[in-house]
């Protein structure tokens, strides 16, 4: 492995993580994506990856019946974003849009689930990753109904702020 590939990677925490034998196992098939401010990841329709952003930061949005898509959930370098398959059939309302352009690394879905099927400590990882995920969905639900617009836009910023690595 590269010195610039092995910074990058290490730029996403849940890889970061991986021990270097279990790593090894999925490094052919993660790719070195650039992840373009606006490009769609994910939407109901699936694109079969999953992605994990290391210097990019991806929206997670709901998909209402009348057209609306507010965000639910802000993903950076902490984690992975996965199409509507990859969490099943109950998953299929949301779409994951690139907020702030950056790189990633993208596993085609079905790779990283027989990886998932062959390493505890990856299920593990991702497990603990999704938790955390559903954990800062919950603090925003009671944010937007406890507190007002300033402090739910100081809250937004921050979780930005947290996810960009970079001072610019």
């Amino acid at each position: 492995m590269s010195l610039i590939k092995n910074e990058v990677i290490h730029a996403n925490a849940l890889l970061s993580k991986l021990p270097a034998s279990e790593f090894q196992q999925l490094e052919a098939d993660l790719e070195l994506v650039s992840m373009e401010h606006g490009a769609v990841l994910s939407d109901s329709t699936s694109t079969s990856y999953v992605y994990f952003p290391t210097t990019a930061t991806v929206s997670l949005q709901y998909l209402l019946e009348d057209g609306g898509c507010p965000e639910i959930a802000v993903i950076g370098h902490e984690g992975f974003v996965a199409d509507a398959d990859f969490f099943g059939p109950h998953a299929r309302a949301h779409h994951a849009v690139v907020q702030n352009g950056g790189m990633g690394y993208r596993i085609q879905a079905h790779r990283l689930q027989a990886a998932l099927n062959q390493s505890n400590t990856l299920m593990r990882l991702v497990m603990d990753c999704t938790s955390r995920l559903f954990y800062r969905m919950a603090q925003g639900i009671v944010s937007s109904r406890h507190q007002g617009v300033f402090e739910q836009v100081c809250r937004r910023l921050l979780l930005t702020l947290d996810r960009v690595q970079s001072d610019t």
